[in-house]
């Protein structure tokens, strides 16, 4: 019997407007591409908090010369407005929560979660596990293996939700029941159909 939703955040129900990283570059007077580059060069250390955020704006300092809290600023700046929730999703975890615990996985950086954290976007949650906070990310089972534990429940007992192949395939072989979040109509339909 089905206990628990969990979703992913990005790309499931946070979506992005437009290209944030071009948002910031140019505000920074930089390529959008150097950035990506830099930022895809430290994400996943950056994301497991295993380079703290103040460590890597003065890697960011040596390489273009621009000052932490600018850089800072210009991130929060640009995330904040790209980052928009989707209102058919908020209210499909509204109703779930009616009958089901509804919970957050989602790998995420400090800066992005600390914007998501003061608009009250993880209250909708019974619990939500941020890379960023756990030092883990998927597809690691042991990112699971803590939500499961946290929910108190058996992998079977959950159906996960994510955006990332690789990520729903490592759901699986735990044994939870999974959806490939590509078309959100065609996920809302997955989820009516496993939960009926």
């Amino acid at each position: 019997m089905i206990k628990a939703i969990i979703f992913d955040a990005g790309g499931v129900i946070v979506n992005y407007s437009r290209n944030g990283f071009e948002l910031q570059a140019n505000r920074l007077g930089i390529s959008t591409e150097k950035l990506v580059e830099f930022y895809k060069l430290h994400h996943k250390v950056l994301g497991k908090n295993e380079l703290k955020t103040s460590d890597y704006c003065k890697l960011f300092e040596k390489s273009f010369r621009i000052k932490p809290k600018l850089f800072i600023d210009t991130w929060k700046k640009a995330y904040s407005e790209v980052a928009v929730y989707d209102k058919d999703m908020m209210k499909l975890v509204e109703k779930l929560k009616t009958k089901y615990k509804v919970a957050m996985l989602s790998n995420i950086v400090k800066v992005n979660a600390g914007i998501h954290k003061k608009s009250g976007f993880y209250k909708n949650f019974c619990c939500a596990v941020l890379s960023c906070d756990v030092g883990l990310a998927k597809p690691d089972k042991k990112i699971f293996e803590l939500i499961i534990k946290k929910l108190k429940l058996n992998a079977d007992e959950c159906v996960f939700v994510d955006n990332l192949e690789e990520n729903v395939l490592a759901a699986k072989e735990m044994g939870f029941r999974t959806i490939l979040f590509a078309d959100k109509a065609k996920a809302m339909a997955e989820l009516n159909k496993l939960l009926n």
